[in-house]
């Protein structure tokens, strides 16, 4: 009865830990750095606050202080937050999938 006791726990924390974050990689173009994940890639768009940083969804090249978050109301198809943590002036980037052009109101961007 212990070890079934036991093994049922086992499996309920197994089921409610968190989900493994996702493996990204950079990719370089001709004058910017992009991201490449799941078949998609994405291209800085625009420096952001950290209250639009949602729940971080991945790394970038296997570094843990490479992080990469969802970006708050937007679709994760289309918008990510890239955010390298070093503890010195970390600075959110808005990134948007390359072949997005529906930007939301009250969005510009710093690159063409």
């Amino acid at each position: 009865m212990k070890k079934i006791a036991l093994l049922l726990f086992l499996l309920i924390l197994c089921s409610c830990s968190p989900k493994a974050l996702s493996d990204m990689t950079y990719t370089q173009r001709d004058d910017y750095t992009a991201i490449e994940w799941e078949g998609r890639v994405y291209v800085p768009y625009s420096a952001v606050d950290n209250s639009y940083m949602g729940k971080r969804i991945g790394i970038v090249n296997g570094d843990e202080n490479d992080r990469v978050y969802e970006a708050k109301g937007l679709p994760v198809e289309q918008w990510i937050i890239s955010c390298y943590k070093s503890g010195e002036m970390d600075s959110p980037m808005l990134m948007k999938e390359e072949n997005v052009n529906d930007i939301p109101e009250g969005f510009t961007s710093e690159y063409e």
